[in-house]
C-alpha cells in the first residue's frame, strides 16, 4: 500500500490515548479532535505548533463529527437528550444545538444541509428515515418517511447520492425528489464527486457518469492486476483520480487515471 508521507503530531498525554476517540487534519496547522471514555468527552481544535489547544468544548457522548464550510458538526447521544451541535472551527463558538429524537446511524453533510439517515431497525422508526436539517440554524428543511436502507452515501452543493436497488441516484437537497437514477448490476464499492461528475467504483470498474443528468460518460475497467475485488478509496487531484485497487493475492496497488471530467 502506498501512502503520503505526513508530519507526525505530539499531542499531550490527556489526549494521547483515549478509549475511544476521532482526530481529523484538514488543511493548515490543526488538528481537530474528539475523544473521552464514559466519562465524558471533550472536542477541540488543537494548534500542531504551539502543542496547545485553541478551544474546546465538551459532551456527554458525542459521536462522529463532519466538516461543512465553516462548521464541525458532531452528534451528541446520550440516550435520553440526543442533539446536533455544530460548533464555529476557528473560534470554537456553538453555532446551534437541535434536539433530535434519536442519533441517526449515519450523517451527510452538503453544502447547506445536513442530512440525517435512519434504518428501520432504529428506534425511532421501523420503515427507515430520511431528515434535512439546514446546517445554519439546525432546523428540520423536510423528512422522507418510509425511506429504505441506502449504502455508499456522498453529497455535493444541490444533491445527495446513494445506492438502492441496483440504481445509483440523485435526490434533490432542497426538496427530496428524485432527480435521475444510474443502473448498476451489483453494490457501489465507493464514489466521489468531482467538478460535474460521479465516480464509482464497482469490482474491477470505475463508472464516471454526469451529475445533474445521471448520463454515462466513460467507464474504465482495470487490467493487469490479477484476481482484484474491488476499487475505493478514492481522491481527485489535479486531472487525476487515484483509487486503491484491492487484490486477493498482490495485495493494495495505488493507480491513477485521466479523465477530461476530472476537476
Amino acid at each position: 500500500m502506498c501512502s503520503p508521507r505526513s508530519p507526525s503530531v505530539r499531542l499531550p498525554l490527556s489526549v494521547r490515548a483515549p478509549s475511544r476517540s476521532s482526530i481529523w487534519r484538514p488543511p493548515g496547522n490543526r488538528v481537530y479532535i474528539l475523544n473521552g471514555d464514559r466519562n465524558g468527552y471533550n472536542i477541540g481544535a488543537y494548534d500542531v505548533e504551539s502543542e496547545s489547544f485553541e478551544w474546546s468544548d465538551s459532551f456527554d457522548v458525542a459521536g462522529t463529527g463532519h466538516f461543512a464550510g465553516d462548521l464541525l458538526v458532531v452528534s451528541e447521544d446520550d440516550g435520553f437528550d440526543d442533539a446536533i451541535r455544530a460548533f464555529d472551527i476557528e473560534t470554537g463558538n456553538e453555532r446551534f444545538s437541535h434536539e433530535i429524537e434519536f442519533s441517526p446511524d449515519e450523517y451527510i453533510v452538503g453544502e447547506e444541509i445536513l442530512f440525517a439517515i435512519y434504518s428501520g431497525e432504529s428506534a425511532t422508526t421501523t420503515d427507515g428515515a430520511l431528515v434535512a436539517y439546514e446546517l445554519q440554524d439546525g432546523t428540520e428543511q423536510y423528512r422522507n418517511e418510509p425511506f429504505e436502507s441506502i449504502s455508499t452515501v456522498t453529497a455535493d452543493d444541490d444533491h445527495l447520492y446513494y445506492w438502492l436497488d441496483n440504481e445509483y441516484r440523485a435526490m434533490d437537497a432542497e426538496t427530496g425528489d428524485t432527480e435521475w437514477s444510474y443502473p448498476m448490476t451489483d453494490t457501489v464499492d465507493e464514489v466521489i464527486v468531482g467538478a460535474d461528475a460521479l465516480y464509482l467504483g464497482q469490482d474491477e470498474r470505475i463508472f464516471v457518469v454526469d451529475a445533474e443528468s445521471g448520463e454515462e460518460i466513460a467507464t474504465h475497467e482495470i487490467d493487469g492486476i490479477d484476481m482484484l475485488r474491488s476499487v475505493d478509496k478514492f481522491t481527485l487531484s489535479g486531472d487525476r483520480l487515484w483509487a486503491m485497487a484491492n487484490a486477493d493475492i498482490q495485495g493494495e496497488h495505488l493507480v491513477g487515471f485521466e479523465f477530461e471530467t476530472v476537476e
